[in-house]
């Protein structure tokens, strides 16, 4: 008896739509899957790049069906286990192509949809080589160097290898709490960085006792992290899983406001004007974006106290924030750190 084969670890190349033009204007590669990182860059593609006589390339790319890990001996058939993972995961691929494939032309484009299957990265950017597009749209997930390096970033991946112009599109997050548009100009401007850390509370405090002054704008940011599942195993594009990401956004948001307000209230409390940012992503990253383009007299931050190895690898936020922020930046010590 033969032992467990998958009969789906071959590449695949599924066409849906084959509206292909004489002479398209350009073609633009767009990856889609059920994310709404995909959903967004989606749209900015049909709004910001696209232009009439363009034909759109949509590529969706499903996993390679895999065997449960427990409760399988050598010679247990699976077959047809494998069989019907495969037929819902291909039936959802097609139905997720033709519903941004009607799209597509709605908006008066030429289109093409292709379904695949196997590793996101490389099936992605082998069939983009292969089509040769001017332009390959993908959404970004906003991942940290680390997070990239471990889990795999598609798009990351796709702008090393991809041989065309490669158009990452992250969905900027700015959640404002508080509204400061009837509030009179501040004398100063100070962001300080918020996360509910031991580090964080005593910055925050030693800020409020020895720095900020009357007539001061306390503008408090804190980065929540993203929702984050392994690509390279196809994981993250599960429709499963991308509602199951979904509601982990929603508790994250939910606890970062929730966070915001309470340092808000001590804020105002002080009588000072407060404004409260919630953003996502990397939190070294889009910290300092966000500095910079509210670009305050000053940037309050806990330091955790690394020692030189773990600031390198595990990447500190208030190293990153002294070196790339474009004000100064006050760093505040707590007391156990220096033991």
């Amino acid at each position: 008896m033969e032992s467990n084969k998958n009969p789906y670890t071959e590449p695949v190349h599924e066409e849906l739509f084959h509206d292909t033009p004489n002479a398209p204007t350009r073609t633009i590669a767009v990856a889609i899957d059920p994310s709404s990182h995909a959903d967004h860059a989606f749209k900015y593609c049909l709004e910001n790049v696209a232009k009439p006589g363009d034909q759109i390339v949509l590529l969706n790319v499903r996993p390679v069906p895999s065997f449960p890990s427990f409760g399988i001996t050598p010679y247990t058939d699976v077959s047809e286990w494998v069989d019907k993972v495969e037929e819902k995961s291909r039936t959802q691929s097609h139905e997720l192509l033709k519903k941004y494939g009607s799209k597509v032309l709605q908006h008066g484009l030429h289109c093409r949809a292709i379904a695949l299957r196997g590793d996101a990265r490389e099936e992605l950017v082998s069939k983009v080589n292969e089509l040769n597009p001017a332009i390959f749209v993908i959404g970004s997930r906003g991942l940290g160097t680390f997070k990239r390096t471990v889990l795999g970033s598609v798009s990351d991946y796709a702008a090393h290898h991809a041989n065309c112009a490669v158009l990452p599109y992250s969905l900027p997050i700015n959640e404002e709490l508080y509204d400061v548009s009837k509030l009179d100009k501040p004398d100063r401007v100070i962001a300080v960085a918020v996360d509910g850390s031991s580090h964080s509370n005593y910055a925050f405090d030693f800020f409020l006792e020895n720095v900020a002054r009357p007539g001061d704008r306390i503008v408090l940011l804190h980065v929540r992290p993203l929702p984050v599942f392994p690509s390279q195993y196809g994981i993250a594009s599960r429709p499963e899983v991308t509602e199951m990401a979904g509601e982990f956004e929603e508790i994250a948001k939910k606890q970062s406001h929730n966070l915001l307000r309470q340092y808000g209230s001590e804020v105002q409390r002080r009588g000072l004007q407060v404004r409260a940012i919630g953003l996502r992503g990397d939190p070294r990253e889009e910290l300092i974006l966000k500095v910079n383009e509210i670009n305050p007299s000053m940037l309050v931050v806990g330091a955790r106290g690394f020692g030189a190895m773990r600031r390198e690898l595990l990447g500190s936020v208030s190293d990153f924030a002294m070196y790339h922020a474009k004000c100064p930046v006050f760093i505040s010590k707590h007391p156990q750190s220096l033991e």
